[in-house]
């Protein structure tokens, strides 16, 4: 009897928590697709030419230069942008230094983080001082309208930001 209660406790507990995680999962993930590319922009910076950029700004700023404008007649279309740099983050207390690429919609000013939408959870550079090269990744479905695709950055509190030889990728798919 003892060996039973226990038995169906756990199937209990697992079919509980296989709820829950399910759920959860399911709840974090984006899918899209295409099957043609219709365009490929990039932009580039080259640290010997021009100089690094940098930010105290806690809130995100367009990083000079990195901006390639998109305009969807109809439909939608899947943009695909990727940004590397080299880059440093110097903090005294230990907040680290974030980057994000968005969509601005140049009718309505408004801006729409590509995915993964992670704001300033995700950082860019960690603090340590230290110069590296650093990437991401992020793609988007967007709507008929004209938009700059930017990069953006930003410095955790009593931090500074610098991003140097970037080179940015944008993809439109169908």
């Amino acid at each position: 009897m003892q060996g039973n209660r226990r038995l169906f406790c756990f199937a209990a507990a697992s079919i509980v928590m296989t709820g829950i995680l399910s759920t959860a999962v399911l709840a974090t993930f984006v899918s899209s697709s295409s099957t043609a590319l219709l365009r490929i922009d990039t932009r580039t910076n080259n640290g010997v030419l021009l100089s690094p950029q940098n930010t105290t700004s806690p809130t995100f700023v367009n990083l000079t230069g990195a901006s390639v404008p998109i305009s969807i007649a109809s439909g939608n279309r899947l943009i695909r942008a990727r940004f590397t740099a080299e880059g440093k983050c110097e903090s005294i207390i230990g907040n680290g230094c974030m980057a994000r690429i968005v969509a601005f919609n140049t009718a309505t000013s408004a801006t729409t983080e590509l995915d993964p939408q992670a704001g300033t959870e995700f950082n860019f550079v960690p603090p340590n001082g230290l110069a590296g090269g650093y990437a991401m990744d992020r793609s988007r479905r967007i709507g008929v309208g004209s938009y700059n695709i930017r990069v953006q950055f930003a410095a955790g509190a009593g931090s500074l930001h610098t991003l140097d030889d970037w080179h940015f990728t944008v993809e439109t798919f169908q």
